[in-house]
């Protein structure tokens, strides 16, 4: 089994933020979610616990830690974390917003790049604050270490694989099939708090439209 001693050591990227206390509140939706999906003993959280870091990052910082060969991936418990892509020409386009809420799927409650973690590779997606928020950080090697050490484990990687899968599924599908209407229909049944929360030229960014399509749209929708 990993260290503890190297599990820490993986962690320690740099960052000021990531030395900070566990809030209780912060680690206990944590908790909650894990438990959602596992049967989670009182020394695995124990060990879920200790590994993980609370960071408090403010709008507009960028999370490349996350970019260049991800050593963890985070757990969203307020604020909004958007990530995206920069193409050759200088534009970017959103991938997804990452943010906690009530019945949220993995891919807006976990912010990193899974596929990278996987493949030891750097990734091409991006990751900014909109707006102030506070992760809990979990080594990628901690959990490498339960899913090796129990089915259990290696049934709860499964299955949250499958989520990630399916929510990215459906977004390639609802791109390829859906009128922009529909799509701004969906987000908005879906998500309606973003519109509270960020900058409408990164929603129509995520739903493939142009700001101006976005606004017309809106006013269309009464939104």
């Amino acid at each position: 089994m990993i260290s503890f001693s190297e599990i820490f050591d993986a962690m320690m990227v740099g960052e000021a933020t990531f030395r900070q206390q566990k809030p209780g509140k912060v680690m206990e939706k944590l908790k909650t979610f894990v438990s959602s999906l596992v049967d989670l003993t009182e020394s695995e959280w124990d060990f879920l616990r200790q590994a993980a870091t609370v960071s408090t990052l403010k709008r507009g910082e960028n999370l490349s830690f996350l970019t260049h060969k991800p050593r963890q991936m985070g757990f969203m418990f307020s604020g909004v974390v958007r990530s995206f892509v920069i193409e050759e020409d200088g534009k970017d386009y959103t991938w997804n917003f990452h943010f906690y809420s009530k019945g949220g799927h993995v891919n807006n409650l976990f912010v990193g790049d899974y596929a990278s973690l996987l493949t030891d590779t750097d990734s091409i997606l991006q990751f900014e604050v909109l707006q102030d928020c506070e992760i809990v950080f979990l080594p990628y090697s901690a959990l490498t270490t339960l899913y090796h050490d129990s089915e259990k484990w290696e049934r709860y990687g499964r299955k949250t694989t499958e989520q990630a899968y399916i929510i990215a599924r459906e977004r390639a599908l609802t791109l390829l099939t859906k009128s922009a209407g529909q799509r701004l229909a969906l987000l908005q049944r879906d998500f309606p708090s973003l519109f509270e929360k960020v900058p409408n030229y990164h929603i129509a960014s995520f739903l493939g439209i142009t700001p101006q399509t976005l606004s017309r749209l809106q006013r269309e929708a009464n939104i």
